[in-house]
């Protein structure tokens, strides 16, 4: 009777530390460690597990990157591979194309237009240098005006030039060349300058436009 209680015993301990030994799974660690545990969700992302010594306890949450295998308490096995993110090629919008100079006309993509809405656009950057830049190129806009005068001043010359001519030779006069040599002298001085400052305005207006491009 008592050998048979004995054994009764010693299979019972048997049976639970059997039980004890195989009911749990196992999270094998990339780092060498191995986690008793019983696993609640597996997931490409993460493994959220308990612990097997305290199963009444809090969730835990591993990466599956951080885990090379999964062995269940049936047995089974699992090796673990991450979802790779997936990346996704965007094309961005360049929301501020570069401005090119198209003659006497500016172009920034499809649109076309003039200096003055050029200087609006660039202006709207608040840009020290931008802004000094496109000052200076309406200072030199305004200073063009000028070489509105030689056209006056050459008719005078004309006009002056012929009128002495004819009266020196046939009225025999002595008339002075010196009004139309002096509006000669204007006019040639009001063209150079609208010249000059056209260039300068030119050069303005691209400075702009290159501070645009390379910082926006």
């Amino acid at each position: 009777m008592k050998k048979l209680i004995t054994i009764t015993i010693v299979i019972g301990a048997l049976s639970l530390f059997s039980e004890k030994g195989f009911s749990q799974d196992t999270l094998i660690m990339k780092n060498g460690n191995h986690i008793s545990s019983k696993i609640m969700e597996v997931s490409p992302e993460e493994i959220r597990y308990k612990r097997f010594d305290n199963l009444d306890g809090p969730i835990f949450v591993v990466k599956s990157n951080e885990v090379d295998m999964i062995k269940y308490k049936n047995g089974t096995s699992d090796s673990i591979r991450s979802a790779s993110p997936k990346v996704i090629a965007t094309v961005v919008p360049d929301l501020f194309p570069p401005i090119h100079r198209r003659g006497m006309f500016f172009k920034q993509g499809n649109i076309t237009f003039k200096q003055r809405e050029m200087h609006s656009l660039v202006s709207k950057t608040k840009d020290p240098v931008i802004l000094a830049y496109t000052a200076k190129a309406k200072t030199a806009k305004n200073v063009e005006y000028v070489g509105f005068v030689a056209i006056p001043a050459f008719v005078f010359t004309l006009g002056w030039t012929g009128y002495a001519l004819l009266n020196n030779s046939f009225a025999y006069s002595d008339i002075s060349y010196a009004p139309a040599i002096a509006s000669a002298v204007i006019a040639a001085a009001a063209l150079t300058t609208s010249i000059t400052f056209k260039l300068k305005g030119r050069n303005y207006d691209d400075a702009a436009i290159r501070a645009y491009n390379e910082k926006y």
